[in-house]
């Protein structure tokens, strides 16, 4: 199952992502945020190792969520 982390900065999602391939996750991806997804800037990483808040702590993550199939997705972490 995939996942999707949307961010607040561009940064933010570049550190994430670099987070991701430095826990293994080599399908992690940089991705355009989909639409339906409330974001701020835009960019979004898609990664496929279960989303875990101690390893992956990033202060610009704003959401994750399960992606069940395309278009469809469950919030499963939001910002506190």
């Amino acid at each position: 199952m995939k996942n999707i982390a949307t961010f607040h900065t561009h940064l933010g999602a570049l550190e994430f992502f670099n987070g991701l391939k430095s826990l293994g996750d080599e399908a992690a991806e940089l991705v355009p945020a989909p639409r339906q997804l409330s974001v701020s800037c835009g960019t979004a990483v898609c990664f496929s190792i279960p989303y875990d808040e101690a390893s992956m702590a990033n202060e610009d993550l704003s959401q994750v969520y399960q992606m069940a199939e395309p278009g469809k997705y469950k919030l499963i972490r939001d910002e506190l």
